[in-house]
């Protein structure tokens, strides 16, 4: 059986010392830099026990600052192989699950709505049903993913099965995932999310 790890992050601000400044730069603006030292903080809970691995913590400003991508692309390396990664619309971005899927994990992914129809003009349908529809699809990285992740592979691709599940208020949930699950298993998989 399959552990879920539910990765997020977030940022805070640091008591301004010098070696905190150092370490984590305070943002600048036209006015100059702020006081406070600010901090990128990753973590990936497993779900069953909401026991947290290892935290990534990263600069967001300065010369080694990092992205919530990047900060993936490491934490998923800590996971224990053959998990599975579960994680909101703003980690539904093909760098991403392909880091995921590249250190021996499956993902479940929220997709913006936006990114769901973009997909769905590759995909070919494979389930149309009253409150569901499911998509099959060979995801490959646009232009714009390779230009911000220069070092993707040229043949990098994942298989994948996007699904828009509708939801009791009306909206819907659009998923990117590697599980061989149906629609209504894959939102209720992604409903736990918020059990942690």
């Amino acid at each position: 059986n399959q552990r879920v790890f539910i990765i997020d992050g977030t940022t805070f601000t640091l008591e301004p010392t010098p070696q905190l400044k150092r370490a984590f730069p305070p943002a600048t603006n036209q006015h100059g830099e702020s006081a406070w030292p600010i901090a990128m903080l990753m973590v990936a809970h497993e779900m069953q026990s909401g026991c947290a691995v290892l935290p990534q913590i990263d600069p967001m400003y300065g010369p080694k600052r990092s992205s919530e991508a990047e900060q993936a692309r490491r934490i998923v390396r800590r996971l224990p192989k053959n998990s599975v990664v579960m994680a909101d619309s703003g980690f539904g971005i093909f760098s991403v699950a392909y880091h995921a899927t590249q250190a021996g994990h499956d993902i479940l992914f929220r997709l913006t709505a936006s990114r769901y129809k973009s997909l769905c003009k590759k995909a070919t349908l494979i389930d149309d049903g009253p409150h569901h529809q499911s998509h099959a699809l060979i995801w490959q990285p646009s232009a714009k993913d390779r230009q911000g992740n220069p070092n993707l592979p040229d043949d990098a691709a994942i298989e994948i099965a996007i699904h828009k599940v509708a939801l009791n208020n009306g909206k819907f949930l659009y998923l990117a995932t590697t599980l061989e699950i149906d629609a209504s298993s894959a939102g209720e998989l992604y409903s736990h999310r918020y059990d942690v």
